[in-house]
């Protein structure tokens, strides 16, 4: 038995609690994997780590070994626990999904420039919305690493024309480069779950092309798009989105046309960069077609 799995078997029993299957609950307990998630990361000292639920503190005790953690848990009862084992560590009990990251950030960190990096081992019920979150936020980071399923690791790192492409990829690569670091087996967990695991990282574009007000409109857009997948984009855009309803059949065959597409052009062959000009292609043609141009 490892060091992870006996600290994980430790502190289950000294605690006296049993992970819960209500918030995905599982933890990693495999030291090879745990040492090759800190090599991604590359904690330093002058980093801030914000950790997306802390767990048991596996992975976080290596991490605030060499950098500032802060840890954000939703189970009070972990709370106390990482309180109690790792005091050196910022124990926030939120959900993660209910936290403005832009405004924490700043009144923590108070303009330092520390740099800061995510990470987090994402229960399979949530990681979708906690990766677009991530995705989408205006808080500079360095990289973001996270542990989810194989299935979600596939469809963020796939291209366009796979058969794994969809929303999510669409979405996510609009704002950035995403990386398949390595498979973590189902075995690796305590309680075993019934799927194995990818290590993602995330990697901010700055040169995409969305401005940060109009992401609530371009993720409308962009599931409209994929409404259904057997339907091409032109036809899921008409039926779904009001915003391409407002244009002419032929000038939103148009629009696709000038990205690359055709009118059967089926929205999983569509990078995520032409997914973004074609947006704000709508956009304008509807301005235009309005004749609601500012003077």
């Amino acid at each position: 038995m490892g060091d992870t799995a006996i600290y994980t078997k430790k502190v289950l029993q000294k605690y006296g609690i049993s992970p819960k299957k209500s918030l995905g609950q599982v933890f990693i307990i495999s030291d090879g994997h745990i040492r090759k998630m800190v090599e991604a990361i590359d904690p330093h000292e002058d980093d801030l780590i914000i950790e997306i639920g802390g767990g048991l503190g596996s992975l976080t005790r290596h991490l605030t070994a060499a950098s500032e953690v802060v840890a954000f848990e939703i189970d009070e009862s972990l709370c106390d626990i990482l309180n109690t084992e790792l005091p050196d560590v910022l124990v926030i009990n939120r959900d993660f999904l209910e936290v403005d990251l832009g405004l924490f950030v700043e009144a923590y960190l108070r303009h330092s420039g520390k740099p800061v990096k995510v990470c987090g081992n994402l229960p399979y019920n949530i990681s979708t919305q906690i990766l677009i979150r991530i995705a989408t936020t205006d808080t500079p980071y360095v990289n973001a690493h996270f542990l989810v399923q194989k299935e979600v690791g596939a469809k963020l790192s796939c291209k366009p024309g796979e058969g794994d492409f969809g929303r999510i990829s669409a979405m996510v690569q609009t704002f950035c480069t995403t990386e398949r670091l390595f498979d973590v087996p189902a075995g690796a967990f305590v309680p075993t779950p019934k799927v194995d695991s990818t290590y993602l990282r995330l990697s901010h574009r700055k040169d995409h092309i969305v401005t940060h007000e109009d992401i609530p409109h371009y993720a409308a857009f962009v599931k409209g798009a994929f409404a259904q997948r057997r339907k091409s984009l032109f036809n899921n855009l008409r039926r779904s989105l009001e915003l391409a309803q407002k244009i002419e059949h032929d000038a939103l065959i148009e629009e696709i046309a000038a990205i690359g597409g055709s009118r059967n052009t089926r929205p999983e062959e569509i990078t995520a960069d032409k997914f973004a000009e074609l947006y704000y292609r709508l956009m304008a043609r509807v301005l235009i077609e309005a004749d609601d141009l500012p003077l």
